[in-house]
């Protein structure tokens, strides 16, 4: 688990890195600014125990990815307006009724 000091220079260190992994994936900006966001927020929360620094730069790449992909696969969904209830986005969930 990292220190708030710790998690203060890794976010200084790789915000800018995980944003533009997010931003080749999204079309706009506001969107990558918040899967960044929610990146930042799970290497908050995590218990990992990084090894070095290469381990935490792999580990942040795959969670922005993960988190892209998941955001992805929840638009890209058909839904049926008239039986859904809400659209999920990753941990959101707009309700439509």
């Amino acid at each position: 688990m990292l220190t708030d000091r710790e998690f203060t220079d890794a976010a200084e260190h790789y915000l800018d890195m995980v944003y533009r992994i997010a931003l080749n994936w999204y079309c706009g900006p506001a969107d990558a600014e918040d899967a960044a966001q929610n990146t930042m927020l799970r290497l908050w929360r995590t218990e990992t125990d990084f090894a070095d620094d290469q381990h935490l730069r792999r580990w942040l790449a795959r969670v922005t990815g993960d988190g892209v992909w998941s955001g992805v696969w929840y638009w890209s969904l058909p839904v049926d307006s008239e039986q859904a209830e809400a659209l999920r986005f990753g941990d959101t969930v707009i309700p439509l009724k």
